[in-house]
């Protein structure tokens, strides 16, 4: 018999599976406390003063963090994430000039593309590791 539970409204979980993480032995029957009484801060690890950001991605290779983040003016920005919280735009590639990129960027499961999508272009995909560009333009 399978025993089903439902808390917050939103959320379920069966019994009949392992709900343990670290030192929450049972997620079930925990709700998860992402709040309290004291603040965390990290200060930023970049700023951009004339720069909107619009979208963000990471992916993880072996070695290195890569965040792709997306601007209000049609450009991609490839940013390493450096350890102590630092970060470096190593790369800035124009995607749709003048229009802005969207949130819906991802990283593809296998880490290999990252796509967006802008006001104006439905699909953009750039490789990973060569940063070639296909982009698909709906047809009127």
């Amino acid at each position: 018999m399978l025993l089903r539970t439902r808390f917050n409204s939103r959320f379920s979980c069966d019994y009949s599976l392992n709900c343990t993480t670290g030192n929450i032995h049972n997620f079930c029957e925990v709700g998860l406390k992402i709040a309290g009484i004291v603040p965390i801060y990290s200060p930023p690890a970049l700023t951009y003063s004339r720069t909107l950001l619009t979208s963000v991605a990471v992916s993880a290779t072996e070695q290195h963090t890569v965040a792709f983040l997306g601007t209000s003016d049609g450009h991609l920005k490839k940013i390493l994430l450096e350890s102590g919280g630092r970060a470096t735009e190593f790369e800035e590639l124009p995607v749709d000039a003048g229009s802005t990129l969207l949130p819906d960027m991802m990283v593809d499961p296998n880490g290999e593309h990252v796509y967006t999508i802008s006001t104006l272009k439905v699909k953009i995909k750039f490789n990973l590791y060569c940063l070639t560009v296909t982009v698909t333009v709906p047809s009127s």
